[in-house]
C-alpha cells in the first residue's frame, strides 16, 4: 500500500496490520452505535485511494467510515460529503484530523473526525475504562446539577453521545459494589 500516506515510517506489513486494527475498531464502533448490518469494502487500497467508504453501517443509523489518504482533512472533502451523502453520519479517519477551517465548517454533527491512532485500539475494551451508556430514564436531578463531560471526550466521541444527553458511568473498583456516576454531555466546560 505504497499510495497510503496515512501511516508514516512503518513497513508495508505494519501498515496492513494497523489498518486492519483500525477497521476492527471502527466495525465495533458501528456495532456499539446500533448498526446491525455492516458492509466492508472488498479492496481496502482501492477505497482509500478513491475516497469511498471502507465500512458502511446500517441499522438505527446510516454511518459511513472513510479512511482519508492525506494527513489532514480539508474543507473540499467535507463539502463534497455534505452535498453527496445520504447517511446520518460520516466518520473520517486520517493521520492528523481536520484542519482548523474544516472543523469550523462542520457544526451539525453529521461528520466526525478520528485519527488512526485513536481508532487503532478500542478504548471501550480497556481494563481501566468504565462502562458508559446513554441514560434513557428520567433522573431525580436537573441537568444543571450534574457534573459535565465534554463531547470531545474519547468515549463520548466513540458512542457519539449527543450534547445535552446524560451518560451513566459504572465503575467497578476492586471487589466493591459498582459505583454509578452520571454526567451530562456539554460542548465545552
Amino acid at each position: 500500500m505504497e499510495t497510503l500516506g496515512v501511516i508514516h515510517n512503518t513497513t508495508i506489513e505494519n501498515k496492513d496490520y494497523i489498518l486492519e486494527r483500525c477497521l476492527q475498531t471502527c466495525t465495533e464502533m458501528l456495532q456499539d452505535r446500533g448498526c446491525t448490518h455492516i458492509e466492508r469494502h472488498p479492496n481496502l487500497t482501492e477505497c482509500i485511494e478513491s475516497g469511498e467508504p471502507c465500512l458502511r453501517g446500517r441499522g438505527l443509523n446510516k454511518i459511513n467510515v472513510i479512511f482519508h489518504n492525506e494527513d489532514r482533512v480539508g474543507v473540499k472533502i467535507v463539502r463534497q460529503l455534505k452535498e453527496n451523502s445520504n447517511v446520518d453520519t460520516n466518520i473520517i479517519v486520517s493521520t492528523e484530523g481536520p484542519t482548523t477551517f474544516t472543523r469550523k465548517e462542520i457544526e451539525d454533527g453529521t461528520i466526525q473526525f478520528f485519527t488512526f491512532r485513536e481508532v487503532s485500539l478500542n478504548i471501550t475494551k480497556h481494563a481501566i475504562v468504565p462502562k458508559h451508556e446513554l441514560v434513557r430514564e428520567t433522573l431525580p436531578w436537573s441537568l444543571s446539577e450534574l457534573p459535565k463531560i465534554v463531547y470531545t471526550d474519547p468515549i463520548v466521541m466513540y458512542y457519539n453521545f449527543p450534547i445535552g444527553s446524560v451518560v451513566k458511568i459504572t465503575r467497578i473498583l476492586g471487589a466493591h459494589e459498582p459505583q454509578i456516576y452520571y454526567r451530562v454531555v456539554v460542548a465545552n466546560i
